[in-house]
């Protein structure tokens, strides 16, 4: 069986709010979760649309809606 994997949608509204995402991130990559994150994934210049379009598309990312707050 292969790892679950998490595409995480968040807003960049402020510093910690983007610090408790990366903490998330990376407790569930420690937990054997493939995340995919907007900063470890997308690469600079590549589109941004394109990257969320592929990720709210991709049957194999397990969809889920949450509110961190």
């Amino acid at each position: 069986m292969s790892n679950p994997k998490l595409f995480i949608s968040y807003s960049w509204s402020n510093h910690d709010h983007e610090q408790l995402v990366l903490q998330i991130a990376t407790e569930l990559t420690e937990s054997g979760v493939d995340v995919i994150l907007d900063k470890w994934d997308l690469k600079e210049g590549h589109d941004a649309y394109a990257f969320m379009e592929k990720m709210v598309t991709d049957p194999a990312i397990k969809k889920s809606s949450n509110n961190f707050r």
